[in-house]
């Protein structure tokens, strides 16, 4: 299993080639973590979002990871992990907001295990970060416990390590399709304030002629 590790699989992808479960691969595996290394802070957890021109959207997962320590750090895998799943019955939201997404990942009901956010490269040399802003999707009235999991690599030590966030939980309203309707009172607003500003310039070049 370590061998497997060290070539950068996901505890999933392990447990699948050995035929065995995946929290008996997770509780055997010796996941080794720098202290002080990769560090991770969730920011947000739970707003609506939606993509102003491709209107996707759900619920928001916002984090940033950053290298606090001198060492080249290489993040190879950025996965959503699912604890649980139960159901839930909450209102809708109030509202949405606008921001473009590039990340997404759709739920599958009463599905526990890692869903793949990215698998882009991201190298961090000394001291540095970024944001990443995930869009979760899954159908109404479920509620889920989760986690990020970073798989990365040290240059300075040569091993292939795992950070895990701590748990969080998202939920999804109970109450019909409340998502479509909050990206339409989004573009709604936004539309209203152009028009104010444009009835506020048309008024002032009336008064100046």
């Amino acid at each position: 299993m370590e061998r497997l590790q060290d070539q950068g699989l996901t505890v999933p992808e392990i447990a699948s080639r050995l035929g065995r479960d995946p929290r008996t691969v997770r509780a055997k595996l010796p996941i080794v973590e720098d202290v002080g290394s990769l560090e991770i802070r969730i920011r947000e957890v739970g707003a609506i979002i939606a993509d102003p021109e491709s209107g996707k959207g759900g619920q928001l997962v916002a984090f940033t990871l950053g290298n606090c320590s001198s060492n080249v750090l290489t993040v190879q895998r950025i996965c959503l992990e699912v604890l649980a799943c139960q159901s839930c019955e909450e209102p809708p939201h109030i509202e949405a907001k606008v921001i473009p997404l590039k990340y997404e990942v759709k739920l599958a009901p009463h599905h526990s295990g890692e869903y793949i956010i990215t698998e882009d490269t991201f190298r961090y040399e000394g001291p540095s970060a970024d944001d990443f802003d995930l869009a979760c999707d899954s159908p109404a009235g479920l509620k889920y416990s989760a986690r990020l999991n970073i798989y990365y690599s040290d240059l300075s030590t040569n091993r292939n390590l795992v950070l895990s966030s701590d748990a969080f939980e998202i939920h999804f309203c109970s109450e019909g399709d409340s998502l479509s309707r909050y990206i339409h009172k989004g573009y709604d607003r936004d539309r209203i304030a152009y028009l104010q500003k444009r009835r506020s310039a048309s008024s002032d070049s009336s008064v100046a002629s």
